[in-house]
């Protein structure tokens, strides 16, 4: 799998902010470390006992409409809480020395421009105050190898497209197929977990007119060739977990509409989700596989390269590193045939 993506950022209560302005995020870094040193204060001089505070309970949730996390309501709620709570925290003689410090740390130079390698080139996503959405840029391996610091060229700059396109783009991820210039980039409206992958072509430094597109949802989407994909997504009432993911897996083909998919594997409404993926061995050859969360911290791993899925023999409690000479690497959550917690096994696939 080689989906570059980015880890969810810790948010407080500030939810109405715009995800792409630097400042707010700045604001919320420095916030946050106020309010630890708040809470650590509070938590060494405060005399209340738990059984004080702790309200009745009840068999109704009076805050269960705080679940519809994008409904006016509950927005309105957060904005309350943020008008409430900033000028608290900004008004603290230590907030603005805590702001500057995060300001530099963010935009600082010397940051790891972690990435991974593809064909010959090095990726990175960086962000900075000239970059607040972030661009997605590439270096020569050799020059980046040999101090560092190349020559960067980039690929696809998110700032761009979200002034182009008047929209909020958060960038979640972008996995590209070997052996062409065709990437497939997932996009979230103001950073929220649903998200639209849209097909894009690093030549031409555009979206591929006419080209593939996963309207908005929480979806997973793979390669399987240039012509065809491998989509979980939303299709339709009962395709969705309880969790709120997707579990059936379906064939997209060029040129055919999204509902004309032709379904492969579905898992259950119980599993967290079901998602598809593919692992690139060193000889070039491409195992497509499919996780199924059956918890969240339990997985059945599934080979689709075949007529049907076929179960791989793993526990449920490993995880799936890639593929080495036809070897599957995975590392144990759990004791498995005599091999310890935390060992890092290899048995071949075939």
């Amino acid at each position: 799998m080689r989906r570059e993506t980015l880890s969810r950022p810790v948010t407080i209560c500030l939810g109405a902010a715009e995800p792409g302005d630097l400042s707010m995020r700045l604001a919320i870094l420095a916030a946050t470390a106020l309010a630890a040193l708040t809470l650590a204060a509070c938590s060494s001089t405060s005399t209340t006992s738990a059984t004080e505070i702790t309200p009745a309970m009840t068999g109704e949730d009076p805050y269960l409409w705080l679940e519809d996390v994008e409904g006016e309501r509950a927005l309105t709620w957060v904005r309350e809480q943020n008008a409430r709570s900033l000028p608290q925290l900004e008004s603290d003689p230590r907030y603005a020395q805590l702001l500057a410090d995060a300001t530099a740390l963010a935009n600082s130079r010397d940051r790891l421009p972690l990435g991974g390698i593809f064909e010959g080139h090095y990726y990175n996503f960086w962000q900075d105050e000239a970059h607040v959405r972030g661009i997605y840029r590439r270096a020569r391996l050799d020059a980046f190898a040999r101090d560092g610091a190349p020559q960067w060229e980039t690929v696809l700059d998110i700032d761009a497209i979200a002034t182009a396109e008047n929209a909020n783009w958060v960038f979640k991820g972008i996995d590209c197929l070997e052996g062409t210039t065709l990437c497939l980039v997932a996009l979230s409206d103001g950073g929220k977990d649903a998200t639209t992958y849209r097909e894009y072509d690093t030549a031409t430094r555009s979206f591929v007119r006419n080209g593939f597109v996963v309207p908005e949802a929480k979806s997973g989407v793979t390669w399987l060739d240039r012509n065809t994909l491998l989509v979980a997504t939303d299709w339709g009432p009962g395709t969705m977990t309880e969790s709120g993911y997707p579990f059936v897996l379906k064939r997209w083909t060029r040129g055919t509409p999204l509902a004309s998919a032709v379904e492969v594997m579905r898992g259950q409404a119980s599993d967290v989700g079901v998602y598809g993926g593919d692992l690139l061995d060193t000889d070039g050859r491409r195992h497509i596989i499919a996780i199924e969360a059956d918890t969240f911290f339990e997985s059945t791993t599934w080979r689709l390269d075949g007529a049907t899925p076929q179960r791989v023999t793993l526990p449920t409690r490993a995880s799936v590193q890639g593929v080495h000479k036809g070897n599957l690497v995975f590392t144990l959550e759990e004791a498995w045939r005599g091999l310890p917690q935390g060992a890092l096994v290899a048995y071949p696939l075939d």
